[in-house]
C-alpha cells in the first residue's frame, strides 16, 4: 500500500530543495496551491495525471516519489544546479558557476587529503 506520508514528504522536500514556492510549483504542476498544501501534508493523494505533472515539474521519477526505488542523486543534483542557474540573473551566472566550481574542487581536494 502506498505511504502518502513518504510521497508527500518527498514532494515537499524536492520543491524546497529547488527553491520553488508552493505557488510557483503549483503553477508548474498544474494544481492549485491549496491542493499542493494538501498533498504535501499527506491529506490527499493524487491522480496519475497529477503525479505525472508533479514528476515533470520536479524532474523526479514516480518510482522515487512512490518509494519504489532510491533517488538518482546524480540526476537530482544536476537538476538543483540547473534550477539555481536559471534563477540567477544572466549577468551573475558566470560568477555563480565559478563559485560552485571552486567549491567542488575544494571539496574534492579535502576528500583526497582525508583518504591519504
Amino acid at each position: 500500500m502506498l505511504d502518502l506520508y513518504t510521497m508527500s514528504e518527498r514532494i515537499r522536500q524536492a520543491r524546497e530543495d529547488m527553491g520553488y514556492t508552493r505557488e510557483t510549483f503549483s503553477e508548474m504542476a498544474n494544481i492549485t496551491p491549496r491542493f499542493c498544501y494538501d498533498i504535501e501534508s499527506g491529506k490527499k493523494g493524487v491522480s496519475i495525471d497529477t503525479l505525472k505533472n508533479i514528476c515533470e515539474a520536479l524532474n523526479l521519477s514516480a518510482d522515487h516519489l512512490l518509494d519504489l526505488k532510491p533517488l538518482d542523486t546524480d540526476a537530482y543534483d544536476y537538476t538543483i544546479f540547473h534550477v539555481l542557474m536559471e534563477q540567477c540573473p544572466n549577468s551573475y551566472r558566470d560568477g555563480l558557476y565559478r563559485v560552485m566550481s571552486a567549491y567542488v574542487q575544494s571539496v574534492s581536494e579535502a576528500l583526497k587529503k582525508e583518504g591519504s
